[in-house]
């Protein structure tokens, strides 16, 4: 199984050639004098970005501190674009204070012009590879919400595959707008209701560790949790509201548990084991696969389900096992 860091990796060293590989590169831009459109080639990636701060308006002052920027980007990019958990904080919060927190009528102009820089290297380098890494990486559900599959498909012309969320928003932080681990593999609905929303549990580094809770009479009551992070970010992505609606998988797999009870189950395992198949197959025959915490990136709703399952007695709660 490839790691998740040797993508990283790859993603780095891909995107460092995107940057600085010859090519020709053309940057559409108005000129200042005679008003007319006009084009203006370079000769790589990056020297493409620099020519859009040349012509971007900016004031010279500007466009020094804009040209520092994308220097310190190019300069630092491992750091930048393999940035971990804590790292990626940091650069976020600097970036925060100096944009936003303290900013200035020199620094908001910058932003902007970083920001449209930022985001065409974004749209431009993922039209190019996100189908290749999102296949590398092999997440299958949402971490988010673990309710929708997140497959990567091509056939011909026909393509499907899962969203990039950006952990902290690219027109907010255009600097991590490629960084790795703030692209997360996500559904569709996740990545529309969070929008510019701030979460504070990255995917990458920390699951959810609450659970979902149901009632003696199988009532689903929702997703528990003392974690204050856990329950803003449920707030933000609305995920206790989309699990309310699938009560009925919840009362489905409540009745299962009532009918094979123990009894059943035993005879169950009994038959199965006369065709050559092991207990835990039988298990997985009628539960599902992919219960297991390590696994539940494979199949929609299998932390519902393992939660569930364990407070109904077929099979033990983690502190027993």
């Amino acid at each position: 199984m490839i790691r998740i860091s040797q993508v990283a990796n790859e993603w780095y060293l891909k995107l460092s050639a995107f940057l600085t590989d010859e090519g020709q590169f053309f940057v559409d831009y108005t000129d200042p004098i005679t008003r007319e459109r006009r084009r203006e080639s370079s000769r790589s990636y990056k020297a493409k970005m620099l020519v859009k701060v040349k012509w971007s308006g900016l004031d010279v002052d500007d466009k020094i501190l804009c040209t520092q920027y994308i220097n310190k980007f190019c300069d630092e990019l491992a750091d930048i674009v393999l940035a971990e958990e804590e790292k990626l904080k940091s650069l976020h919060e600097e970036y925060k204070d100096v944009f936003f927190d303290n900013a200035t009528e020199q620094t908001d102009r910058v932003h902007k012009v970083l920001k449209d820089i930022f985001v065409d290297l974004y749209k431009d380098f993922t039209d190019e590879y996100a189908y290749y890494f999102f296949k590398k990486l092999n997440i299958r559900t949402c971490p988010y919400c673990n309710r929708n599959y997140t497959f990567t498909v091509q056939e011909g012309n026909k393509k499907s595959r899962p969203e990039y969320d950006h952990f902290y928003d690219k027109s907010k932080n255009p600097l991590l707008a490629v960084s790795f681990y703030n692209l997360v593999p996500s559904c569709h609905e996740c990545n529309h209701t969070k929008l510019e929303d701030e979460l504070y549990i990255n995917p990458y580094f920390h699951g959810y560790e609450g659970i979902f809770k149901v009632e003696e009479d199988g009532t689903f009551v929702g997703y528990n949790t003392s974690s204050e992070d856990e329950k803003h970010d449920l707030q933000k992505l609305a995920l206790n509201g989309l699990y309310q609606e699938h009560d009925d998988y919840v009362q489905e797999l409540f009745a299962k548990a009532q009918a094979y009870n123990q009894h059943a189950r035993e005879a169950l395992v009994n038959s199965f084991q006369g065709a050559g198949e092991s207990p835990s197959d039988v298990f997985e025959f009628v539960w599902g696969k992919s219960l297991e915490t390590a696994r539940q990136i494979n199949r929609p709703f299998s932390k519902l389900t393992r939660d569930v399952l364990q407070q109904v007695g077929v099979i033990p709660k983690e502190d027993d096992e």
